[in-house]
């Protein structure tokens, strides 16, 4: 009976290092829009992305870099808690764009700070990869870029 047991708890204890293995490796690769977008701006930023009303994704392969540009629930986040959880500091962009990848999102259409915009934001390098985030307290925006180095 023992040996069953302990034959149960390896096989158990295997598969969960497998699991965990994958899930690892996806996160570490996850560079595009396919897959795992909020786990890795989470992961490399250790900001919470909250509840969201519509989220989108734009990558460019040749620069390395994605961002997701998200709109949070207000009804559900505090804007000013979630400045003051995250330390958001205030972004003044003298007239000049604060996002990485500003053109190419222009280009597609995408939605965009603007002169009414009241910015927040928090910026921070990992070992493989920079990353920003700039939210608009103003219409509950976010903007979340990953520039990968390697």
């Amino acid at each position: 009976m023992n040996k069953q047991l302990l034959l149960a708890l390896s096989l158990v204890f295997g598969i969960l290092i497998c699991f965990v293995l994958f899930l690892s490796l996806s996160l570490k690769n996850s560079k595009d829009c396919s897959q795992l977008v909020i786990d890795t701006n989470e992961i490399a930023s250790g900001i919470d992305i909250p509840k969201l009303e519509e989220a989108d994704c734009f990558y460019q392969e040749e620069e390395k870099t994605r961002v997701g540009i998200y709109l949070i629930d207000q009804g559900k986040t505090n804007l000013d808690g979630y400045i003051y959880k995250f330390d958001l500091r205030p972004v003044d962009t003298n007239g000049e764009n604060p996002l990485w990848t500003f053109t190419y999102l222009e280009e597609n259409n995408a939605p965009l700070p603007n002169a009414q915009s009241q910015l927040f934001g928090k910026a921070g390098q990992g070992k493989n990869s920079s990353w920003q985030c700039l939210l608009d307290k103003n219409t509950g925006r976010l903007w979340f870029e990953i520039k990968w180095t390697d």
